[in-house]
């Protein structure tokens, strides 16, 4: 494993490219990742200088460390992938992360810090909505559905519907409310099943 990760990180190292070569690294830092190699995915991340790839693949590094109820050093990195997400180039992208960083924060039961980092995603991307570049307020408006669904999956319906309905984008609004109605009448089938 150590040599082919050594001929994975020298070739992604030696592209001139800084997207590629973070691209490579990614792919490098998750399957370190799903392998359990948490310190070098770790090292492996700290060559990446893209801040949604660095920031993906931190959160990657979490989950699986989720996966072992290793919550404790999950959570520092998850802190450590929020402060990058916030400097991604795009507001989508920071919202997107973002978004996954709560997930993982639920899964981590760090639901009130979960709560925070979602209302810090929703905040960027309603901002984002407003963006006078069209396809990046498309974009915004994809992110806050795909955070709808979420929110309403984890069991916050109720805001999950309030952030569906602010969507400014007439179709996506339409979808994320089907999909948190969806999510709600699920729970209400089980609950009367009980």
């Amino acid at each position: 494993m150590d040599e082919i990760v050594n001929e994975m990180t020298s070739l992604a190292l030696s592209i001139r490219d800084q997207e590629n070569r973070d691209l490579i690294l990614e792919k490098v830092v998750i399957a370190l990742a799903r392998a359990g190699e948490w310190d070098k995915a770790q090292e492996m991340a700290g060559y990446m200088k893209e801040p949604y790839e660095k920031a993906e693949g931190l959160n990657e590094i979490a989950s699986q460390l989720i996966s072992q109820a290793n919550f404790e050093q999950s959570l520092i990195i998850l802190h450590e992938a929020e402060l990058i997400a916030t400097q991604a180039s795009e507001p989508w992208r920071q919202a997107e992360l973002l978004s996954r960083i709560a997930q993982s924060l639920l899964l981590a039961k760090a639901p009130d810090k979960a709560d925070k980092v979602w209302e810090r995603a929703i905040s960027i991307a309603q901002i984002g909505e407003s963006s006078v570049d069209l396809q990046g307020s498309v974009d915004c408006s994809s992110v806050l559905a795909e955070i709808a669904e979420a929110l309403a999956l984890g069991g916050n319906t109720g805001k999950a519907l309030e952030v569906a309905k602010a969507i400014k984008s007439p179709g996506k609004r339409d979808r994320a409310i089907t999909a948190v109605k969806k999510v709600m009448d699920q729970e209400d089938q089980g609950s009367s099943q009980c």
